[in-house]
């Protein structure tokens, strides 16, 4: 038995780490892992009761998802299907003659939910967070950071031959010849290794004060002549914005290196290696495997998920919220709800408390950081109404999987892009209330602790206080903390 004064970590976490098993299609274990694994035990237990007619959920949003996981696990029609579903999306970005064709779809190929490689969107003003307005963000990278290009960063170049590895067995499976298959990751590639030279790295990208970049509509269109910003925007919202915030400048600076004629070769492979991508997970079971290998290369999980856990996950995404609210409605009582809200009020107190009394800040500075902890809004357990366009998402006689999938994913693009110049909608969580997480959100000043991470060993209602707040205290107060930190401190009230 370790003493607790002679090594910590190890008289606490020991006994625990000696029996630690990471499963195989995940790349971690700890206790939050351990909350989110009984949880996950849980819903596919509760959701495969349902798909069998058993304890249906009184919830018409649900009765919904039960419809299109019951998509998801018809393995027989997948396996049938193939590589089917995606072959009339393929050919018709194979039959683009140029980009200035291509270009002329963007705004429908956003409006479907299909790639588009057009990194627009729409989000709060970091100068006035209580409005929507249009960013200019950048194209993803393969690789996890701009760092990882060096050419002397053994891990990257051995990641980017992971990736070839696993396009060279992917892109065959939807019918490209091996010539086709390494001309096309060649090119995606060569996209990649652009954008790579001028996207933000991820520090440059956690530095939220240094992001803020407004361009008036018309300065930035000139950054990508060849690309008809004005069409897609007015398709998009009904007319022309005046501004637009950029934090990628160094992107849209060499925009010309993306969207052009020049890069049409390169962008239409990035494009038809995007739609592999995209869909695979809706497709027959050895594809989805294929599909997710990178992925797994990246977190070193061994294993792709079993083919019943990835339906779940599949048709839970689009209703996250409502199952995180059942779940809730399952888990977490009136009575626990009250008294995190209690201990909630308290910590912010001690903040309060120790702001009042400190000495090294000038008085001007904490008045400031007081009226910022009187105007934190806590939102405990789960959001008090769930999003509209849930409602919407119906899934339709006779549709098969990748058509209700898409038709659910346009309700989304839909309603972000019906956001622009809107009020922020300050009553929508950002995760649903059975993950086991909880985070402080600086353009609302607003700390937010779902359900799910609201259970032992973190709180419980039949735990001590002191267990208690040495639990979910100490996650609260690290919440409350952000408000002060880095990015936190650039936002006020």
């Amino acid at each position: 038995m370790v003493r607790q004064q002679d090594d910590f970590y190890d008289a606490v976490n020991g006994a625990w780490e000696k029996t630690a098993v990471i499963p195989n299609d995940k790349p971690r274990t700890g206790g939050f892992s351990d909350l989110s694994d009984e949880i996950e035990k849980w819903l596919l237990t509760v959701t495969a009761d349902w798909q069998a007619g058993k304890n249906l959920p009184d919830s018409p949003i649900l009765s919904q998802f039960i419809a299109y996981h019951r998509l998801a696990t018809d393995f027989a029609t997948r396996e049938q299907q193939g590589t089917q579903p995606v072959q009339a999306l393929l050919k018709q970005y194979q039959n683009y003659t140029s980009f200035a064709d291509f270009a002329q779809h963007i705004a429908e190929l956003e409006k479907q939910g299909l790639p588009n490689a057009l990194p627009l969107g729409v989000g709060p003003d970091f100068k006035d967070a209580r409005t929507n307005v249009l960013w200019a963000s950048a194209v993803n990278l393969v690789l996890p950071d701009t760092t990882y290009y060096a050419p002397d960063h053994e891990q990257g170049q051995a990641l980017l031959a992971k990736f070839r590895a696993a396009q060279t067995v992917l892109l065959p499976k939807f019918g490209f010849s091996e010539a086709e298959t390494a001309d096309l990751i060649d090119r995606y590639l060569a996209f990649d290794a652009r954008a790579a030279a001028v996207v933000l790295s991820q520090e440059e990208g956690h530095e939220y004060a240094k992001l803020y970049h407004p361009y008036t509509w018309a300065d930035f269109t000139k950054l990508a002549p060849e690309l008809p910003l004005d069409a897609i925007l007015t398709a998009l919202v009904g007319q022309t914005p005046d501004q637009v915030i950029v934090p990628e400048e160094r992107f849209w600076a060499a925009a010309n290196q993306f969207f052009s004629e020049e890069a049409w070769p390169l962008l239409q492979a990035h494009l038809i290696v995007s739609v592999v991508n995209s869909f695979t997970r809706y497709l027959s079971d050895d594809v989805r495997v294929l599909g997710g290998q990178y992925q797994r290369e990246l977190t070193g999980a061994p294993e792709a998920m079993q083919a019943d856990k990835a339906a779940f996950y599949l048709a839970a995404d689009p209703f996250n919220q409502a199952i995180g609210y059942y779940y809730a409605q399952e888990k977490f009582s009136p009575a626990a709800k009250a008294d995190v809200e209690a201990k909630v009020a308290k910590m912010i107190a001690v903040f309060k408390q120790r702001l009042q009394a400190n000495d090294w800040l000038n008085a001007a500075t904490r008045e400031k950081a007081i009226t910022k902890l009187n105007t934190i809004v806590p939102h405990i357990g789960y959001p008090e109404q769930l999003p509209a366009r849930l409602a919407k998402k119906i899934v339709q006689p006779g549709a098969t999987l990748l058509e209700t999938a898409l038709q659910f994913r346009q309700i989304e693009i839909a309603h972000e892009w019906s956001q622009w110049q809107q009020p922020v909608d300050r009553s929508e969580w950002h995760m649903p209330a059975h993950l086991v997480n909880a985070y402080y959100d600086p353009q609302q000043n607003q700390i937010v602790f779902p359900a799910a991470i609201l259970q032992a060993p973190f709180y419980s209602l039949s735990q001590s206080s002191s267990a208690n707040y040495g639990g979910i205290g100490a996650v609260i107060a690290h919440e409350i903390s952000h408000a002060f930190d880095t990015n936190g401190a650039s936002f006020d009230e």
